[in-house]
């Protein structure tokens, strides 16, 4: 063979391997900027639609798992290593719904398809996330900021014009407008990065994002989503200031809480509500405790999960759905629950908490496993958030926090994760956020970046 039939062997192999690199190369930027999409429209589909998220979520996995076998998982043992606990964690409500499911002998449905969701769907995202660079990952959060704003035009249409209160689309209107108080609170965060050559203008949209969604949570006329406010605004300031200047910190909390009361105070009707509301809480004690009023409805339904707790302690009762039909027939002959309360059947078949219904469904292994999908990657998220790390990691740690406490806050007056969906989108960015909050990440010469 000529040393000219060999050159030109060569080149033509040269070039084969250029395609080649460039195909595989384009191929994973063409799957990160998909994974991106799918995580940037998320948010809005789960405030606005009922059928839409669940299509979103299976796509969202079948993108991870095209990443993942083309990875061969690579890194894939190392990382569940990393992140045991958290893992470990999401599996424990799986393994009490499977439990109390064996013991009753029927599979708990919804529920345990809730829990599947909520455990594979955050180990294999956050396997997956590892191969995307964070700066898609960023994008694709900000979709959070664009669902609020989006949602705060949904909100003001339905009130007017007349301002009553609104029958928000695919949730109610406290579950929506606790959505709607987080997606402000990760624009407000999101200040701390920059993703732009235009820094000025990007804060200045960020910032007007943060309002406009405040505003619109301010609509729907939901007050628990208020208690959650002195925990953003502790994250907040943990954040921008740093709990090592405490004077600094503790000036800056008391003038965003001072900021937040006088916004609540703005408003005639959330005066009047949180009036309503102490007075409903006077009001039903003693013997009016079965009085049908917002605060005292809700008081039954805990006593009555309390009950359906000792009853069943370990197992609950196997399904969720089985809760209404429970205070049909025991609670309220035994007095628990007024008539108003099992009169309506497609509203309180549910306690409107959401550790006291896992408590009543799948006993203590199922509070328990609530409990820790709450509290360990907190553990993860606060402990990043007080290290010297690059910022973009400590922004992603103070929306991680504030999604897992800010949840756990709203699940004590309202049952956040009533629909599925809602589990995805908790299991989806929780892995996001342990993704990119994780330094290695935006270490010169490391993956993903």
């Amino acid at each position: 063979m000529s040393f000219h039939t060999l050159a030109h062997a060569g080149l033509q192999a040269a070039l084969v391997f250029r395609i080649s690199v460039g195909l595989f190369s384009a191929f994973f930027l063409f799957m990160y900027l998909i994974l991106a999409f799918l995580l940037a429209v998320q948010p809005f589909a789960n405030l606005n639609s009922s059928k839409t998220p669940s299509g979103l979520f299976y796509v969202t996995l079948a993108v991870c798992l095209i990443l993942l076998i083309q990875r061969r998982f690579a890194g894939a043992g190392q990382l569940t290593r990393d992140y045991q606990w958290v893992v470990a964690s999401f599996s424990v409500l799986l393994l009490a719904v499977a439990g109390s499911s064996l013991y009753y002998g029927d599979w708990a449905g919804a529920n345990g398809e809730g829990a599947i969701r909520l455990f594979f769907g955050f180990w294999v995202v956050l396997l997956a996330l590892t191969y995307v660079p964070y700066r898609y990952l960023q994008w694709g959060v900000m979709g959070i900021a664009v669902a609020g704003v989006i949602s705060a035009a949904v909100v003001l249409t339905l009130i007017l014009p007349d301002f009553v209160r609104p029958d928000t689309p695919a949730h109610n209107a406290v579950t929506y407008g606790n959505y709607m108080a987080y997606m402000a609170v990760v624009a407000a965060y999101s200040l701390g990065w920059q993703q732009t050559r235009w820094p000025r203008a990007e804060r200045v949209l960020k910032a007007l994002a943060a309002v406009i969604s405040l505003a619109g949570f301010v609509l729907t006329q939901t007050r628990s989503g208020w208690v959650a406010m002195p925990v953003f605004v502790l994250v907040a300031v943990a954040l921008f200031v740093g709990w090592q200047q405490w004077r600094r910190a503790l000036v800056a909390a008391m003038v965003m809480l001072a900021a937040l009361v006088a916004v609540f105070a703005s408003s005639d009707i959330m005066r009047d509500r949180a009036v309503l509301a102490y007075d409903e809480v006077v009001s039903c004690r003693d013997s009016n405790y079965l009085e049908n009023s917002s605060i005292c409805v809700r008081l039954q339904l805990y006593r009555a999960s309390v009950d359906m707790f000792v009853q069943h302690p370990l197992a609950g009762l196997g399904d969720g759905s089985r809760f209404q039909e429970t205070m049909v027939n025991d609670s309220h002959p035994k007095g628990l629950v007024g008539d108003f309360v099992v009169g309506v059947d497609d509203y309180f078949g549910e306690p409107h908490n959401d550790l006291l219904f896992m408590l009543a469904s799948f006993g203590l292994p199922g509070f328990m496993g609530l409990l820790l999908v709450y509290l360990v990657p907190c553990g993860y998220f606060l402990k990043r958030l007080g290290q010297v790390i690059p910022q973009p990691a400590r922004v992603a740690a103070a929306m991680g926090l504030a999604l897992c406490l800010g949840f756990l806050v709203f699940g004590l007056t309202e049952t956040m994760f009533r629909r599925m969906h809602t589990l995805s989108f908790y299991a989806v960015f929780v892995a996001v956020f342990l993704s990119l909050s994780d330094p290695r990440r935006y270490s010169v010469g490391k993956p993903g970046v």
